[in-house]
């Protein structure tokens, strides 16, 4: 979900992108917000490719910041295997605990002001679907295309290892997975600049830029 931004100021989406009756798109106003809903993919580059490609033909600026509504990204997990579709369910809250070490509690600082009021922001938000989970993160990750792919390459690592070992064990220090545990999954750069990320979200000024898409 994307704040829509005309002239400097958060205007509601349904002024620049009208609804269109019958029609159900993957780029469509609702509740004042764009919403965006890119195809399933197998791999983090593929995901990424399917958002931009969505958002190539949008000639607004759109923000993640989340100040006047309270928009939230959603992490879809699924299988086109009936029984990892299975696993998913049953064992979701296994999966939402780490996910939320891993990827919501570092993530938790830049959830947007209308997300706190509306208490939308905070961990172990999910919800059960036909492919799997849908689990909550802030709209935050994708101001900086690197960070969104990061953050799904970790989460598909951790999702997997779940999968194939039956558990994810690691060592935190004050409810944070160490860093080193970070290295199990990412490369010493990602981790870095995952760990960073609400730290240069906060500046704004020092954000990778991600074509289309404007952090305002």
């Amino acid at each position: 979900e994307f704040e829509v931004v005309v002239n400097g100021r958060v205007v509601p989406a349904e002024d620049v992108f009208p609804h269109e009756e019958g029609f159900e798109t993957p780029v469509r106003a609702e509740a004042g917000v764009l919403k965006v809903e890119p195809d399933m993919a197998d791999t983090p580059e593929e995901y990424l490719e399917n958002v931009y490609a969505l958002l190539k033909g949008i000639d607004c600026a759109l923000s993640t910041k989340g100040k006047v509504y309270p928009i939230v990204g959603t992490m879809c997990f699924g299988s086109h295997d009936r029984g990892t579709r299975n696993v998913l369910r049953i064992f979701a809250q296994d999966i939402v605990r780490v996910l939320d070490d891993f990827v919501g509690r570092p993530l938790l600082p830049t959830y947007g002001k209308a997300c706190w009021e509306e208490k939308l922001a905070g961990l172990g938000n999910y919800r059960l679907a036909p492919y799997g989970l849908a689990y909550r993160v802030p709209a935050s990750i994708y101001a900086e295309r690197e960070t969104l792919r990061i953050v799904y390459k970790l989460a598909k690592n951790l999702l997997e290892t779940l999968l194939k070992e039956g558990e994810v064990s690691y060592r935190t220090r004050k409810g944070y997975p160490l860093r080193e545990e970070y290295l199990r999954f990412l490369s010493e750069e990602e981790v870095d600049l995952l760990l960073s990320f609400p730290e240069r979200y906060r500046g704004g000024d020092k954000l990778v830029p991600v074509e289309e898409v404007s952090h305002v």
